[in-house]
């Protein structure tokens, strides 16, 4: 065998290491995870609160509530609008507010008619809507959690006590899963338990990340990510499970969200007080600013290229498939089917190409070890 000096060796051995690089830099990978993207307003979250004056009632009724919800509603990603006195009633003919979610469903509340009641007992009543006592601990936890799972406890003990064990469970497993994920958070998931008792107060919330099946007083349980929106359905009751939990929480870490079915990004978000400092909190921990115009447009982007679950995956089985409850203002409601993605899938899975890729640099490698021992034992001889 034809002899091979040194410096030819080591430039053949550097060519494997470049080949194997570009292999693995040419893989497309996605910038930011399912999480990072819940941080970002795409436009479709805005809520709207409609002042429903009545006829016979001041201007300035409307006007003093206006000014109030915009206080109450400061931080939250919601405007301020004023309906027709002369319109088709909302409220049965009485004056208050309708709090209308980004998917049509609506929530009245009444208000007092008379100005100086409205001034002494209408603020309490604004602020439960655009705040409470659990939104804002999750807002906390959401800033440096990877997600939240929320438990609304039910009327049945024995119910309740199975979903709460069911979601720690589900937490312990995913926790140490979630350290093999390219964008590790500074802390794992966390439990928020919302009692039987704080159901009225906490009616915002539960109303806003409906729909949920079963009976009303069943326990329910919520995984939210970013900045407090849904992965997944509500699970309720006897549906609840630690899997559906569990594959709900793995979601959120995805390292490419170009993956995953566009339904499942575009769940519903919580009426969640965001203010500037907390949002540059999030910025410092993201490393980029979930507001700036051109994260955006990049993301807005990479959820335009479409997504498609993995047939027989648990992205496919578990998460999809189920009911939304169009809630009017009486309390009424009817179920829905979910909308399928509609995209087509244009690529193979980032996590899939990353594993085809090592092994190729793995096989190159390989090669190129036993392409040098067999010229060094050829200069040997």
């Amino acid at each position: 065998m034809r002899s091979l000096n040194p410096s030819t060796i080591a430039t053949m051995g550097r060519g494997w290491l470049i080949l194997g690089a570009v292999l693995v830099l040419g893989v497309p990978r996605c910038r930011y995870t399912v999480r990072d993207v819940g941080f970002v307003d795409l436009g479709g979250d805005t809520y709207v609160l409609t002042v429903h004056p009545t006829p016979g009632l001041s201007v300035s009724w409307a006007t003093a509530v206006r000014r109030m919800a915009r206080s109450s509603f400061a931080d939250v990603n919601a405007r301020i609008e004023i309906a027709d006195p002369q319109a088709h009633p909302a409220l049965g003919g009485q004056p208050g507010v309708v709090l209308t979610s980004p998917s049509k469903r609506h929530l009245g509340v009444v208000l007092p008619a008379e100005e100086s009641t409205l001034q002494s007992g209408g603020w309490d009543v604004l602020d439960a809507l655009g705040s409470s006592p659990v939104r804002e601990t999750i807002r906390e936890k959401l800033i440096r959690a990877h997600a939240v799972v929320v438990v609304f406890e039910g009327a049945d003990e024995v119910s309740t006590s199975r979903v709460r064990r069911l979601a720690a469970e589900a937490i312990d497993v995913a926790t140490p899963r979630l350290k093999d994920l390219p964008k590790a958070t500074p802390v794992g998931p966390e439990l928020v338990v919302v009692p039987l008792v704080n159901r009225e107060r906490e009616r915002v919330l539960l109303w806003a990340l409906g729909p949920f099946d079963g009976e009303p007083d069943d326990p329910h349980v919520v995984v939210l990510y970013g900045r407090g929106r849904r992965m997944g359905p509500v699970l309720s009751g006897p549906m609840v499970t630690r899997t559906g939990i569990q594959d709900a929480l793995l979601l959120v870490g995805q390292d490419c969200e170009c993956d995953l079915p566009r339904a499942l990004l575009r769940n519903p978000a919580a009426p969640i007080p965001w203010s500037g400092p907390a949002l540059d909190r999030v910025q410092g921990l993201l490393e980029f600013d979930p507001r700036s115009p051109s994260v955006k447009a990049e993301m807005s982007r990479i959820l335009a290229r479409g997504g498609s679950a993995r047939p027989g995956s648990s992205e496919a089985s578990g998460l999809e498939g189920y009911t939304e409850t169009v809630v009017g203002g009486d309390g009424s409601g009817r179920s829905l089917p979910a909308k399928e993605p509609t995209e087509p899938p244009e690529k193979e899975g980032s996590v899939s190409l990353l594993l085809l890729a090592g092994a190729a640099v793995v096989v190159i490698a390989l090669a190129g070890a036993i392409f040098v021992a067999v010229v060094r034992r050829g200069d040997a001889r």
